[in-house]
């Protein structure tokens, strides 16, 4: 086969990444024609239509969803590429991607990375709230250098380089009637309206695991694919909701929600895992911001065993820590 044009991959990855022509060729800077054209180009050189027009755009066929891969991957090695060539001047350049849960980005990974930009001002953060199914798979994909997740499935790509262990809590308003318990279990809970992470969530996917071994059922007023507004529609009153501490520590302290502890319920433990992939060997840059948050992370959580025993016991700060 004779080499691609790489003007027409460029033309191809816009027009991926806008499923426009028209708005591919406004971003390029050439005339929709000229688009199309080397699109077609490409087409005829790989034998395959990697397009389907539509009057709202163009949409991939299964073979252009395999070459905008591809060319993802690319852009990402190139990315890479550029990263370590930055180790050359010392890390005075260069750029960190983390996947991280949303209680790591409101509570002690902005201080981590205060402490990184102070040693190395001239780094760039990619922090990108999600949850754990999607922050591994981009972990897998090479989207980030890290992520830090609520128990990591095992996979063989991934590896834990850290972990430890936030019990869970219920929150709620402060006026709400349960708030002047001292602890509460889990099947109490139950019988109160719920708003819960969605199942992507590797905090609702312990929760489930608890609640058929006592074999109950939430009542989920309110799922949803963030926490933060999970804890919103606690702190409205609406519902109660059930997480670790650290993701709600913030509004605790201001008073905005309570915490209860729980009780009789061993299991019900958030294990917070900080990852890798496995074969892939990070920047200067990843490094040292790894050493770094394994630094932080020793003294944030506590081993599971403790996590355990601790719960329930003199408050909600305490039994988190």
């Amino acid at each position: 086969m004779q080499h691609l044009d790489l003007t027409a991959l460029r033309y191809f990855s816009e027009t991926a990444q806008s499923g426009s022509i028209r708005l591919a060729a406004d971003r390029l800077h050439v005339t929709p024609s000229a688009v199309s054209r080397r699109i077609a180009q490409l087409e005829h050189r790989l034998g395959a239509v990697l397009f389907e027009r539509r009057a709202s755009g163009v949409a991939l066929t299964p073979a252009g969803q395999v070459l905008a891969d591809e060319m993802a991957a690319v852009y990402r090695n190139l990315a890479r590429v550029q990263a370590r060539l930055g180790e050359l001047d010392g890390l005075q350049r260069g750029e960190v991607v983390i996947h991280c849960m949303e209680g790591a980005v409101e509570s002690w990974l902005p201080g981590v990375v205060s402490a990184f930009s102070a040693r190395y001002p001239q780094i760039e953060f990619k922090l990108v709230v999600s949850s754990t199914d999607r922050s591994v798979e981009a972990l897998v994909a090479g989207q980030c250098d890290a992520a830090v997740v609520f128990r990591a499935p095992r996979r063989p790509e991934i590896a834990v380089v850290d972990s430890g262990c936030e019990p869970l809590v219920a929150l709620m308003h402060p006026a709400h009637a349960l708030a002047r318990r001292r602890t509460l279990t889990l099947a109490e809970l139950l019988r109160h309206p719920l708003a819960l992470p969605d199942a992507s969530f590797g905090v609702r996917q312990e929760l489930d695991r608890r609640v058929r071994a006592i074999r109950g059922e939430p009542s989920a007023r309110v799922t949803t694919n963030s926490i933060a507004m999970a804890r919103s529609v606690a702190r409205s009153g609406a519902a109660l909701t059930i997480l670790p501490y650290l993701s709600a520590a913030h509004d605790c302290e201001l008073g905005l929600l309570a915490a209860v502890p729980l009780v009789r319920t061993e299991g019900l433990l958030a294990q917070v895992d900080l990852c890798v992939r496995r074969d892939r060997s990070p920047t200067a840059a990843a490094r040292e911001m790894l050493a770094l948050m394994r630094a932080e992370f020793a003294g944030l959580f506590i081993p599971r065993g403790a996590a355990a025993r601790r719960a329930g016991q003199a408050g909600p700060r305490e039994a988190a820590r």
